[in-house]
Order: C-alpha cells, then sequence, then structure tokens
C-alpha cells in the first residue's frame, strides 16, 4: 500500500491510501509510486482552494466583530422565507441597544466592542438551532423564527430583554436595555420591506422613551395582562382558554386563586 500526505498551508489535513488487492499484483513500480504523489499533490490543492472559497464565503455572510451573519446574509434569508410562497409563518424579530452611545462614551469603544460580542453571544443562546440571528448593523440585531407565532416570538423577546439586561447590570457605567420589535408572516406583512417596516414601528413605540422612562407603563402588570389578551387573540386562542388564562392573571395580580 502507498499512503501519502495531503498537505494544505504546511499541514496534514489526510492521506491518500493506494492499495492492490493480491499478493502477485500487490507490489508498486517506482513510476506508480511517482504518479500518486502527483495525485496526493493535486488533491492538496484542491482541498487548499475549497478552504480558501470557503473563508471568502464566511467572510461575505458573517460580521466581523460579532460572528453573526451580516445584514446582506439577512436580505437574502428573508427574502427566500417570503418568497417560498407556501405561506410557512415565521416571525421576525429587530432589535437594538437602548443607551449605546452613552455607554460607548462612558466606557470606550473597545468596551462597546465587546458588548456587542457578548450581546451576540446571550442573542444566540436564549435561540433555537433553526432559528437565525443577525447583526442588522451598529447596535442593532435582528432574528428569524421560523414557524413562530406571535406569542412564541414575544416569548423569546422577553427572554432577550432579560438577558440582556443581566448582562447590563454586571458591568459598571451606563446601562442598557434591548427593545424589541416584533412581525408575523403573513399575517402583518407579505413582503420583506413590509415585515421590516411593521417590526421597526413596533420597536419605535416599544422604546423607553415612548413609555415615560425604563420603568413606564409598557411594563405595568395590568398593561401587561391586558397585552397578553391581545397576544392571545391574535393567535386564536379558543375562548375558554382565553378566558382561563385571563382568570388566573388576575388571580395572580390580586393575590388570589
Amino acid at each position: 500500500m502507498i499512503i501519502v500526505p495531503l498537505v494544505v498551508n504546511g499541514e496534514v489535513v489526510g492521506t491518500l491510501n493506494v492499495g492492490r488487492i493480491g499478493e502477485d499484483e500487490a507490489h508498486f513500480s517506482p513510476n506508480e509510486f511517482e504518479l500518486t504523489k502527483l495525485f496526493a499533490g493535486q488533491a492538496s490543492i484542491a482541498l487548499q482552494n475549497a478552504e480558501a472559497h470557503q473563508a471568502v464565503e464566511v467572510r461575505a455572510s458573517r460580521d466581523s466583530l460579532t460572528g453573526l451573519r451580516n445584514h446582506g446574509t439577512f436580505q437574502r434569508d428573508l427574502d427566500t422565507m417570503v418568497g417560498h410562497g407556501s405561506g410557512s409563518p415565521f416571525a421576525l424579530l429587530m432589535m437594538d441597544l437602548d443607551n449605546f452611545k452613552a455607554y460607548n462614551d462612558s466606557l470606550g469603544h473597545p468596551a462597546g466592542d465587546r458588548l456587542l460580542r457578548d450581546v451576540a453571544t446571550r442573542l444566540t443562546a436564549v435561540t433555537r438551532e433553526v432559528d437565525r440571528v443577525y447583526r442588522y448593523g451598529g447596535d442593532e440585531f435582528a432574528i428569524l423564527l421560523p414557524g413562530a407565532s406571535r406569542t412564541e416570538a414575544y416569548e423569546v423577546g422577553e427572554r432577550i430583554r432579560h438577558t440582556v439586561a443581566g448582562l447590563s447590570s454586571a458591568r459598571r457605567g451606563v446601562k442598557v436595555a434591548m427593545t424589541v420589535g416584533i412581525a408575523c408572516f403573513p399575517d402583518e406583512g407579505r413582503t420583506r420591506d413590509d415585515l421590516v417596516a411593521g417590526a421597526d414601528a413596533m420597536l419605535y413605540l416599544s422604546k423607553p422613551s415612548r413609555q415615560g422612562g425604563p420603568s413606564g407603563n409598557a411594563h405595568d402588570a395590568y398593561v401587561m395582562s391586558l397585552h397578553d389578551t391581545v397576544l392571545g387573540l391574535l393567535d386564536r386562542m379558543e375562548p375558554g382558554e382565553l378566558l382561563e388564562a385571563m382568570v388566573a392573571r388576575v388571580g395572580n395580580l390580586m393575590g388570589t386563586r
């Protein structure tokens, strides 16, 4: 048997193994050995080219700071999901960091870069493997949730808000928070632009500056209870299920059973 290493960028990445069956023909001539080495050299070049091509593709589709998919990939993926024509539902989350500029000004841009990387890690951790997380640009992020209802998307958004708030509270200086806007296909838009505009509009209305501050009415328990009811209606819960959920929420708010 002839075993020739496959070398890419000075590292052995595999071997080319050539063998024969049969005692009489098991040996190889010097010419066959040289030919095998030639084939191994060509295979090494092909592997190196494939590796370089893959690296270029990754750089073109990924954000260099966070490692998340970038804005261009987001546009292509959203176009693909909208253009399938199957009507399969999905949810789009558009997000940005509140007070990020003040955080940068207070702690410096290297600290801001570290925060963005940490946020990217948290976003990936609280989503499923089938979900796609993107850095939309600057302090803005986006997530596509295949098959998710509005209620499910809202729950993901809440997990994101809490995990980013926890990240910020562990750091000195200006606290940042994540604001989330949601749009669902096909109910709230059937084109890429309509979905992005819808999620952006909800994000704008959810901003603390639109709610009287970070502890404004949008997160008051009673308002949240009403919001949950609306979510239930949007997801077409059965009346009995919705009533049961409302009674349970009121009981919790009033401290009764």
